[in-house]
């Protein structure tokens, strides 16, 4: 599951001239509760890069209130759903599974070109066992993602292609893995 664009949700929101203009027409009691948000998300990003860390109830429950904030964009919305689907899914709670469907689908109808809401969308539906559907949206999205990603997207094609029966393309794609982690000499 895709989990680096956390990172970036904070300094959209900060320099996005759209939002300083909005910052400017928002009451005291607004701007506060965003950069209440704001700051509890720039602790997330760590906990999603590192998840021992910090423990990701607390964090999924500071994305829930985050959601909560008046005057989010349709950009700062998908990007906050993507988190909490990745969180849902890193909790490993099967309970929290539906509605890590539930944000990954919100999230990507938000912004269908982003490759990393695909991605996340593609691995939530993978773990879901809708391998097909996840496979058709996860391909076209590899070539547009970071490296640091790929490892995890070939995974959960692997596992996808093995579930559907198709080993080979399961073997490519941890083939593909493999490679990139392999030690020279």
């Amino acid at each position: 599951v895709m989990f680096y664009m956390l990172v970036n949700l904070v300094p959209v929101f900060e320099n996005d001239g759209r939002n300083m203009v909005r910052l400017f027409t928002m009451s005291d009691d607004q701007i506060r509760a965003v950069d209440a948000a704001v700051s509890s998300l720039s602790d997330l990003s760590v906990a999603i890069a590192d998840p021992a860390s910090t423990p990701l109830r607390p964090q999924r429950d500071r994305v829930l209130e985050y959601l909560r904030t008046p005057g989010l964009t349709p950009a700062q919305r998908a990007e906050a759903l993507n988190n909490l689907a990745v969180i849902d899914v890193l909790l490993e709670d099967p309970e929290l599974f539906a509605e890590a469907d539930e944000a990954s689908r919100e999230a990507y109808e938000l912004m269908p070109d982003n490759p990393a809401l695909k991605n996340t969308r593609a691995s939530v539906l993978i773990l879901n066992g809708d391998y097909s559907d996840g496979i058709k949206l996860m391909r076209p999205t590899m070539s547009r993602i970071p490296a640091e990603a790929l490892t995890e997207s070939h995974l959960d094609l692997a596992f996808a292609h093995v579930k559907l029966g198709h080993p080979y393309e399961g073997r490519d794609h941890l083939h593909a893995v493999g490679g990139r982690h392999a030690r020279p000499g």
